[in-house]
């Protein structure tokens, strides 16, 4: 989790990817014993909570001193969904730290918590949520489909634009918010080409499909 200057030369960045969380509501700051990793009364290991809070509070400290901003990474599927994608999406995904994580979509619910929490130090705490980016485990899942480059051309056509984004777009979307976006706390900024825009055929082959009587 780098933490950097601005370009402004005010306060700093931090960005860190969110690997799990759970929702506490105390009554004094929160710190790494507070998030335990599991509710009360849930199972062990239920939710990877102190890798999800492990960045912000080191960075904090150093954050409130200079005025600085947090970025989150979550996901357009945390707005949107996504067929079959409930533990990619779902808050407690039951995964320990450190393997690869599902984009939560409660972290930009937490963004726009942590954003009014911390409002009071001037923190500015915001999200990222990049949609369809070609990235090399695109490039790994796409190997792996019978037919890789329909899977790709499928992948393209998801966004109005026609393409998939770059990781350098992502990126200057952090910057932005970082050096920018002086008067933006607890945004998530969709980064994915329109892929959220429009109607579309939704209904699965085994939906049942109640298609109204003209004659009614």
């Amino acid at each position: 989790m780098p933490v950097s200057g601005s370009r402004d030369g005010r306060g700093g960045a931090a960005r860190h990817r969110s690997w799990g969380l759970k929702v506490p509501c105390p009554q004094k700051p929160l710190s790494l014993s507070t998030w335990d990793g599991r509710p009360q009364g849930s199972q062990p290991g239920a939710v990877s909570g102190p890798c999800w809070f492990q960045g912000p509070e080191l960075a904090l400290p150093h954050l409130r001193r200079s005025r600085g901003n947090i970025i989150n990474i979550s996901s357009l599927v945390g707005a949107v969904g996504q067929l079959q994608g409930v533990p990619y999406a779902a808050t407690k995904v039951g995964r320990p730290c450190p393997p690869p994580p599902p984009h939560l979509g409660a972290v930009t619910a937490l963004t726009k918590a942590l954003a009014l929490d911390e409002s009071q130090y001037g923190v500015r705490v915001n999200c990222i949520s990049p949609g369809n980016i070609w990235t090399p485990l695109w490039q790994e899942l796409a190997a792996l489909a019978p037919d890789p480059r329909a899977a790709i051309r499928e992948g393209a056509m998801a966004q109005p634009l026609g393409r998939m984004g770059q990781p350098a777009e992502v990126g200057a979307a952090a910057v932005f918010l970082a050096s920018e976006a002086s008067f933006c706390t607890g945004l998530e900024l969709f980064v994915t080409g329109g892929a959220e825009l429009g109607y579309g055929c939704k209904a699965g082959p085994s939906t049942p499909v109640e298609v109204p009587d003209l004659s009614s």
